[in-house]
């Protein structure tokens, strides 16, 4: 892996590179929030811990899009498809976002190894098209819980990031994990790293480790949700949600959406729109002859059990990355954490 040492002036002028590949989008302050954004200036960046910003889900899967739209003409109907166009940087991201985004990958279908998808050209577009910017967690906000699923807080050498940062005393040391990333390193210029930045990298590793506190033991976790779906705490923790869908929608890896078809008054022209939806609305489960998920108990624990059983089975990997956003912005205080305490603490009372 190549990489550069450089002084803060040189990470301006990374940035200053990476707006020659396309649009960057970087952590913005709107309306008392932090969220992925267009950002034309460096200095207009934020550097939030992760749990209180908005994912970088968005500018991969749309939260809303048009797939395709059809004309009623004389011959017959014209369809036109809407392909997302052009190249995107996303700087800053974190490495729990890039768990998520690899998450992604898999159920989208995404291999860039080969430079096409399998399944959803949309997707694979923007993916495609996106040159990622990580940067290593140094401070760990109180709700992070990624060091118990192995996604930080600083990321491993798989990481799928074209370059990543890692904050050194007054300078930056810069990796390149790919090679459009070697390219810009080589462009950015900054010295060798040397023995003694390894070393203070390892030093910060060990150093945001230790202050996560928030941990779920993975290891129990396959037989304690497996034998647990009838658990007391289901029932509990349904009185306190609101189904707001919060948690779903600022998760990084959640991937649900909906696909409807919208005509004019006359039926000559028609829109095919994908939008996001969550698993915790009422109406998520709502068939031709009922509802089989009617129940708020239903719906929550389906939440839990897709990431932390489910997605396993299906993918061999956790379906969360303990980046701490759904406990940070649910409104009742609900978290994957607190609800697998409750299950461990009162497993003998499961049936």
């Amino acid at each position: 892996m190549v990489a550069a040492v450089v002084a803060p002036v040189g990470l301006k002028k990374l940035f200053s590179i990476l707006g020659e590949y396309g649009q960057v989008h970087g952590l913005v302050e709107r309306n008392g929030a932090a969220c992925f954004g267009p950002v034309n200036c460096f200095e207009d960046l934020s550097w939030r811990p992760t749990p209180e910003t908005h994912s970088p889900k968005k500018l991969l899967t749309s939260p809303r899009e048009t797939l395709f739209t059809g004309e009623r003409g004389e011959d017959g109907w014209r369809i036109t498809e809407h392909l997302p166009e052009g190249n995107q940087v996303l700087f800053g991201v974190r490495p729990c976002e890039l768990q998520a985004i690899r998450l992604l990958d898999q159920v989208f279908g995404y291999d860039r190894s080969s430079g096409h998808n399998h399944h959803d050209a949309y997707y694979g577009r923007r993916r495609g098209g996106t040159l990622l910017v990580a940067f290593n967690c140094l401070e760990p906000h109180e709700h992070c819980f990624c060091a118990s699923f192995g996604t930080g807080p600083f990321a491993g050498n798989d990481a799928r990031a074209d370059l990543l940062v890692t904050p050194l005393d007054g300078e930056f040391l810069v990796e390149a994990a790919s090679e459009v990333g070697g390219q810009i390193l080589g462009r950015l210029g900054g010295r060798q790293p040397e023995k003694v930045d390894w070393d203070q990298k390892e030093s910060r590793r060990d150093r945001a480790l230790a202050a996560i506190r928030t941990k779920i033991n993975t290891e129990t976790l396959p037989a304690l949700m497996e034998g647990s779906q009838e658990h007391p705490y289901w029932h509990q923790a349904a009185q306190r949600c609101l189904s707001c869908g919060n948690c779903a929608m600022v998760c990084p890896s959640c991937f649900c959406h909906d696909i409807s078809d919208r005509t004019d008054l006359h039926g000559d022209q028609v829109r095919r729109v994908r939008t996001w939806q969550v698993c915790l609305g009422l109406d998520f489960a709502r068939v031709h002859g009922g509802n089989f998920r009617s129940e708020r108990e239903s719906r929550l624990r389906q939440f839990y059990y897709h990431k932390l059983r489910f997605w396993p089975k299906q993918f061999g990997v956790w379906g969360c990355t303990g980046c701490g956003r759904c406990s940070y912005w649910c409104p009742a205080g609900l978290s994957p954490v607190g609800a697998v305490e409750e299950l461990e603490k009162n497993r003998e009372v499961t049936p």
